[in-house]
């Protein structure tokens, strides 16, 4: 529900690919330390004054700034602006249903898994271990030059949100929302599986057989006992050789463990 009182029915939703997300906001970073404070006037990637006016405004910073580490600050923004470009044409409109983390009303939190295939056969050596540990993978997994992964995309940050609702396409400012009810299986498929019949497959669940269902915040830690993940709602999930056993937080983890060691960060997602 927006603030005027309107009520949109969720359809899809527009989400970007992971990996190009998280290398322009590294690139953004960088660029920020070599402003020292000295503001862009660019704002938000996919704001209106970045899509339309984001090449111009960079073009007058370059004349006007004459610090060298400013103007390389100006090449990663230019470079970054590229990838921005390329961001938005890759991006994939999934489902409502295909969601994970639907449930939280913030679009950060939100991410879809898509599965790809990776050609290696004109790949190195080194291409080919960091693709592997990227994914968690082994050469085992590669089969004729393919490797079968699964991308992970998210919300690319921005202060609008690209969806499709019951009266079309529509970019809105979150911070407009006022109220948000998760997306919900159809009847119809309620219905079916109270007759037997098998209904619309669902997506995939959280568990450390594919640390790719983790959502974006996670960390994943060393514990004496095994590995944990910390979800960005604060509850954890330990693995315990399956899907993983779940507890509300970290205290009622240490509580049942008798766990009060300091932990390792495993991974971060």
């Amino acid at each position: 529900m927006l603030a005027s009182g309107q009520t949109l029915k969720l359809l899809s939703v527009v989400l970007y690919e992971q990996e190009a997300v998280n290398e322009i906001a590294s690139l953004k970073a960088q660029a920020a330390k070599n402003f020292g404070g000295v503001s862009t006037g660019i704002g938000f990637w996919g704001s209106p004054g970045w899509v339309l006016g984001g090449a111009a405004v960079l073009g007058l910073l370059e004349g006007a700034l004459s610090n060298s580490a400013k103007k390389q600050g100006i090449e990663l923004l230019r470079v970054a602006e590229e990838k921005y470009q390329l961001l938005v044409q890759n991006s994939v409109s999934f489902d409502a249903l295909e969601l994970l983390n639907a449930q939280y009303p913030h679009p950060q939190s939100w991410f879809a898994l898509r599965e790809t295939i990776v050609d290696v056969s004109k790949m190195n050596w080194r291409e080919r271990d960091a693709l592997l540990a990227r994914f968690q993978k082994t050469k085992k997994d590669i089969a004729n030059d393919k490797l079968k992964v699964q991308s992970r995309y998210i919300h690319n940050g921005d202060e609008f949100v690209n969806f499709e609702t019951n009266v079309g396409k529509l970019s809105v400012r979150w911070s407009h929302v006022v109220a948000y009810f998760p997306p919900q299986r159809p009847l119809a498929d309620k219905q079916s599986a109270l007759s037997g019949q098998t209904p619309n497959p669902q997506p995939p669940v959280i568990s450390f057989r594919d640390m790719q269902t983790f959502p974006r915040g996670t960390t994943v830690y060393k514990t004496r006992g095994g590995l944990l993940a910390l979800l960005p709602d604060g509850s954890v999930l330990f693995d315990d050789g399956k899907d993983g056993r779940s507890h509300a937080s970290v205290d009622d983890y240490r509580k049942v463990a008798g766990d009060r060691d300091a932990w390792e960060i495993f991974n971060e997602f």
